[in-house]
């Protein structure tokens, strides 16, 4: 893959990606960033980025990707309770994902650290995040 990088002021990145109506309006081809499913549940972490029905401004769909059997994959996790619908849901939005790789895919960052004996009430949360209200060093 060959690109062209043209950095852009926040703002103007921000109008570009969020004040286009449809896909085919969009003019920033490709974006950057990162995201925490901050809810530890796997709807946070594949609806607002790949259902079909976020694209901006609802959600972050910035891919513009559509699937149907991802949507309704999707969909159907999120109507349910029930532990194993939801895994098996999920399972298959995820898979087809992959499959059609909307994204490329960078690569999963592995979270490595240290910490002292004298530090307590300090943690790493599940979307690698950082829990210190009870931080006391000792």
């Amino acid at each position: 893959m060959k690109l062209t990088v043209t950095p852009l002021e926040s703002g103007v990145e921000t109008a570009r990606i969020w004040s286009v109506e449809k896909p085919e309006d969009a003019t920033v081809q490709m974006n950057y960033s990162g995201w925490s499913a901050s809810t530890g549940d796997a709807d946070w972490g594949l609806r607002p980025l790949l259902w079909g029905k976020g694209f901006p401004p609802k959600f972050y769909n910035v891919a513009y990707y559509k699937n149907d059997t991802v949507d309704a994959a999707i969909e159907a996790g999120i109507a349910t309770a029930d532990d194993a619908k939801r895994a098996e849901a999920y399972r298959v939005a995820q898979e087809q994902i992959w499959k059609d790789a909307p994204w490329i895919f960078l690569g999963v960052e592995n979270l490595l650290a240290g910490k002292s004996k004298k530090l307590t009430g300090f943690y790493y949360v599940a979307d690698g995040g950082l829990q210190m209200e009870e931080a006391d060093l000792q």
